[in-house]
């Protein structure tokens, strides 16, 4: 191996165990290219009733993704938690709820004087 390889590999390997990122790979992998593009990932928080447990939070463009993703939410936490599983997570890191909500304000480009 050269030397700027096993650098790069090094770096590389660091950055996959980074939790974040893991959990990151796990959501893109588990929705999609449709429903990543609907949605943010907004990462794993305790439940606010429930801090004991995990949630999967996303926010969603509009009140009618809300809706689909609702409608799908059993299904996609499965999802999730199986590529999570896969990216070497514990049952005890898994979310067991999901929380979806529609964005407050649609990001707009700034206004140029």
């Amino acid at each position: 191996m050269e030397q700027g390889e096993s650098k790069s590999t090094g770096i590389a390997g660091l950055l996959g165990q980074f939790k974040p990122l893991r959990l990151i790979r796990a959501w893109k992998k588990c929705a999609g290219p449709v429903l990543c593009k609907q949605s943010r990932f907004l990462g794993v928080h305790p439940h606010p009733k429930r801090p004991q447990s995990l949630q999967l939070l996303l926010e969603v463009a509009d009140p009618i993704w809300r809706q689909e993703f609702q409608y799908q939410s059993a299904d996609i936490l499965e999802r999730y938690r199986g590529a999570l599983l896969a990216e070497g997570f514990t049952e005890a890191e898994l979310p067991e709820f999901i929380s979806i909500r529609a964005q407050l304000s649609v990001p707009t480009s700034p206004v140029h004087k």
